[in-house]
């Protein structure tokens, strides 16, 4: 436990279901929650009906302190396997829906963040994001950390990366990146793409010109929002789209990657959350413009 700790900080909640890709989340999660000074809560959800079940077989509440017991020792185990300073660390069993479950809590301590597997399943370059990351991406009410079996200790994180399109979906989560990346000591990088266009051959040259155009605009407005950022920033503008850009800059160094959690139309997670959260091979925290009520 950290002496000099905030009792009051607002906690980080990993939820864990005991998998292999839950357990990396949960070291992950320790060693942030270590580096950010905050709280860990740790919860796994058991299903109703599996509750119910064993209360029959092995009498009321039986099945219940025996997941506690299991619980504190998986935490307690990665918690140790985490690099550097150690969180305060609290252990939680909930009954009900996972997605439903794990931001109920959230709510009641106030959580900075939640912290899941993305559980990833793939066929070729297409990846499917947890049944129950996409519950919570669609729900939630604060920031959703996906962290993929890749991922590499948030002890080493180098630097944090805000992919932005400039426009208010994205604000919340500049805001965020930047209380991480002062936080954690380290460097933030606003990632900007301008879109290209296609057009037939003979406009290339015209379109290169017009793009040109866009990228220096793009950068005069990203120069203006690293101006107001508290953290040191710096601007990575390509042509491109946005997810071949942001996944570029998202393989250099260690990365903690950081962006908005909806599209223009409000509809979660947006085309380029869902493409970063699948297809990461660093952690993604996806950030909600506003509370989803």
């Amino acid at each position: 436990m950290l002496a000099h700790q905030s009792a009051t900080a607002a906690p980080l909640v990993c939820g864990i279901d005991f998998s292999v890709d839950s357990r990396r989340a949960l070291v992950f999660a320790a060693n942030l929650a270590g580096r950010l000074q905050r709280p860990l809560t740790v919860v796994t959800v058991i299903d109703p009906l599996l509750a119910e079940a064993a209360d029959l077989t092995t009498g009321a509440g039986r099945f219940a302190a025996d997941a506690v017991r299991e619980l504190e020792a998986l935490a307690a185990d990665c918690v140790a396997t985490a690099e550097g300073e150690a969180p305060r660390l609290t252990v939680s069993t909930e009954t009900g829906s996972p997605a439903a479950a794990l931001l109920d809590l959230a709510a009641r301590e106030d959580a900075f963040l939640v912290a899941v597997g993305a559980q990833g399943l793939g066929r070729g370059k297409r990846l499917l994001l947890g049944s129950t990351t996409l519950r919570l991406l669609r729900r939630a009410d604060r920031p959703i950390l996906s962290v993929p079996p890749t991922a590499f200790d948030a002890d080493s994180v180098d630097h944090v990366l805000w992919g932005t399109d400039l426009g208010p979906v994205a604000a919340q989560a500049g805001l965020v990146a930047d209380q991480l990346a002062v936080k954690l000591s380290v460097p933030l990088t606003v990632v900007h793409a301008v879109e290209p266009v296609v057009v037939p051959a003979q406009w290339d040259a015209v379109v290169a010109k017009v793009l040109d155009s866009r990228r220096a605009e793009a950068e005069t407005r990203v120069a203006a929002v690293i101006r107001s950022l508290k953290s040191p920033a710096t601007a990575h503008v390509r042509v491109g789209k946005a997810v071949e850009v942001l996944g570029e800059a998202g393989r250099e160094g260690r990365p903690l990657i950081a962006l908005g959690l909806e599209s223009h139309d409000g509809h979660r997670p947006g085309t380029l959350a869902y493409q970063m959260l699948s297809e990461s091979k660093a952690p993604v925290l996806a950030v909600p413009a506003t509370p989803n009520g």
